[in-house]
């Protein structure tokens, strides 16, 4: 019994010795640093993404747009994206932007379905050919598909590079259009009635490219064709937008008041004309035009300043871009230009008509000016008698307040919106046109969202700087280091 006491006292003795204090403040200082381990983790991965990880790619390939970011935060209706895909065919980008979007909204659903174990999904949305990564957003009666090539958009206009098969260059570039594919589809399934845009015939206007039309459509706009007005005693009341492009014969009396009164009660026009032959004037319509403040000066405008236009071509003009307006200063951030051919010259009046406001969206430079001669010119060298510029090419309008706001956007060449024109520059005038409906039916949402390349930034070493690289990381270090270790060794033995 004696001896169970001494062991007692024995051990009672050990607690509270310096070694067991030592070793019970280690033990619950390890406590503590894996309590903190935990709760940082744990708050880590509460963290949304945007917050977590940083886009160090050089195009900003998964940072939304502020567009994106209002649309998404304001969605009062749930929306349901399907991602169609193999868990082993996840595209690491489309996950990526997936997770950016539910973190600015708990109204966004994101479900992973496979489909080899799902297979007859998505023949409810769609009958076409289902590639992995394709994405079906969803809300109320409303859906849209967006195909994996609608994400991944391959541009083969370059064909030099196949040559270099071994240096991982096929002669084609990537863009990742998933943002701007994605914003329009949620836009279209949440939203309420579309906008809707009428184009005007009957005066032999030009038919819009069929890549415009489609473009339009992927903006959420209702697109109507053909819409004369000689059988009809106004504009319809459900006209949104009303496009005329290229007209070649002036309005008649009637049209031009019918267009009035439609301006007059808060309409929105989309204006694009162009040069006609023998010097031909659409005299009513350039007077309507007047009325809100804006003439056209006569003749082709042509560019003094190589900087503002394309090589030999100085009547293909690469205007200025208002970095202000909602139009144009989505396009001057990206770095990108609008190509403008063939154009004539568009001027402000010094004093504008009551609750009248026009901004100047592309514009030439001092050095420009305009030849009376239009498509008759015999030279592009100035002469006596042309025009001194700078000019507007395209012109935002507004007139009046609230609902009633009539909004225009001239546009003085129609050529902007040829396909070969607009590829030339990387689709910016399409952009432009687009962002102008967007503005004139109030849909921030509508102004582009461009796709971004996902071509990735390399170092390229020159071979002598590797070879010297080499020498230093395989020789002179191991050897700096051994030699420092034969030195501290010898220090200590003499020690």
């Amino acid at each position: 019994m004696k001896k169970l006491a001494g062991n007692f006292e024995s051990v009672k003795k050990s607690y509270r010795t310096r070694a067991f204090r030592a070793g019970g403040y280690s033990f619950f200082a390890g406590l503590l640093v894996l309590g903190i381990a935990v709760a940082v983790n744990l708050i880590a991965a509460a963290l949304p993404n945007s917050v977590m990880q940083r886009d160090v790619t050089g195009s900003g390939l998964y940072t939304l747009s502020e567009q994106t970011k209002q649309l998404v935060s304001a969605l009062d209706r749930d929306v349901t994206v399907y991602w169609i895909t193999q868990p082993s065919a996840e595209e690491a980008s489309v996950e990526k932007l997936l997770d950016n979007y539910r973190d600015l909204s708990g109204r966004i659903t994101v479900k992973r379905i496979d489909p080899v174990e799902y297979p007859n999904f998505a023949k409810e949305y769609t009958d076409d050919k289902i590639y992995n990564n394709t994405l079906i957003v969803v809300c109320g009666g409303r859906h849209r598909v967006i195909g994996y090539y609608d994400i991944f958009q391959y541009d083969y206009s370059d064909y030099s590079d196949y040559s270099d098969y071994y240096g991982g260059s096929y002669g084609y570039d990537v863009s990742f259009a998933g943002e701007d594919k994605l914003t329009s589809a949620i836009s279209y399934v949440a939203g309420g009635e579309l906008p809707k845009a009428y184009v005007l015939s009957g005066h032999g206007e030009a038919e819009l490219p069929e890549a415009l039309l489609k473009q339009i459509e992927n903006e959420n706009f209702t697109v109507s064709g053909d819409l004369s007005l000689l059988s009809l005693e106004a504009v319809p009341e459900d006209c949104d937008l009303l496009i005329i492009n290229a007209p070649q014969t002036d309005l008649s009396a009637e049209d031009a008041d019918k267009l009035s009164a439609y301006l007059a009660g808060g309409g929105r026009l989309m204006l694009a004309t162009g040069l006609l032959k023998d010097g031909a004037r659409l005299e009513r319509l350039e007077g309507l035009m007047a009325g809100y403040g804006v003439t056209q000066e006569p003749g082709i405008v042509i560019e003094g300043d190589a900087d503002h236009t394309i090589w030999n071509y100085n009547y293909y003009l690469l205007p200025e871009l208002d970095a202000s307006h909602d139009i144009t200063r989505p396009i001057a951030e990206a770095g990108y230009r609008v190509l403008v051919p063939a154009a004539a010259g568009l001027r402000a009046a010094e004093t504008l008509p009551e609750g009248v406001s026009v901004t100047e969206l592309l514009t030439t430079s001092d050095a420009s000016y305009a030849k009376p001669a239009g498509l008759d010119i015999t030279t592009y060298d100035r002469e006596e008698g042309d025009v001194s510029g700078p000019f507007a090419l395209a012109v935002a309008v507004t007139s009046g307040e609230g609902d009633g706001q009539a909004r225009i956007v001239w546009l003085s060449s129609s050529l902007t919106l040829d396909d070969n024109v607009n590829t030339s520059v990387s689709g910016a005038n399409y952009d432009f046109f687009i962002n102008s409906l967007g503005w004139m039916a109030g849909q921030a949402e509508s102004v582009s969202i461009r796709a971004k390349s996902m071509e990735e930034a390399r170092l390229t070493v020159p071979s002598g700087a590797a070879a010297r690289m080499s020498v230093i990381i395989v020789g002179v270090l191991p050897l700096g280091l051994l030699g420092t270790g034969i030195y501290v060794y010898a220090r200590r033995k003499r020690l």
